[in-house]
């Protein structure tokens, strides 16, 4: 994997030598960053953020994850919320609350999100998918399950591999302010 790594990264800067000066007199800069990943069966998985100039870095118990692109908006939220324990599904969310606040600071930044989760020692990705406009359907309104935390590792439901939500009912009852005993009966 890390002669993946020092391939892909010797590539960059070929292309940057080969191409910069002529991106440069058309005012763009060379610009790519990737994260590159991969598990052999019987080794552990590896991750690394490969970055413009040529050099990268490999996943550590210091980066459990990378994040490519921009960082200033989402990064923190994932830094606040997950840890090393966190559930994969709860992580998934976490990225993606990640994403939308960094589409909702940045106009720069947008759809499509393709998120694909892999799960250690599956040897196969069983979770894929693709947040692009066609996803934007208006909500009327939004139930608060949870809070912190707590909001990333409920899971309402876990699935891997094709699957049909035949489905799926939410029961909510109006609170009166003023009146005593338990909100939901």
């Amino acid at each position: 994997m890390f002669d993946a790594a020092m391939l892909v990264s010797d590539a960059m800067r070929e292309v940057d030598q080969r191409d910069g000066q002529h991106l440069t007199a058309g005012n763009v800069r060379f610009n790519a960053s990737f994260i590159l990943g991969n598990q052999t069966a019987g080794g552990p998985p590896r991750l690394f953020r490969l970055y413009t100039q040529g050099n990268f870095i490999e996943a550590s118990l210091e980066t459990p994850y990378f994040q490519t692109g921009e960082t200033k908006y989402g990064k923190p939220i994932i830094d606040r919320v997950t840890t090393r324990s966190t559930f994969l599904n709860g992580a998934a969310k976490c990225v993606l609350v990640s994403f939308d606040a960094t589409m909702f600071s940045n106009l720069s930044v947008g759809t499509p999100i393709d998120l694909i989760c892999y799960q250690r020692d599956g040897l196969e990705v069983r979770m894929r998918r693709r947040f692009d406009a066609r996803n934007n359907i208006p909500r009327i309104g939004r139930v608060l399950i949870a809070r912190g935390r707590d909001a990333v590792d409920f899971t309402i439901s876990s699935t891997f591999g094709p699957n049909t939500l035949v489905s799926f009912k939410v029961w909510t009852n109006e609170v009166n302010e003023g009146k005593t005993g338990t909100a939901f009966s």
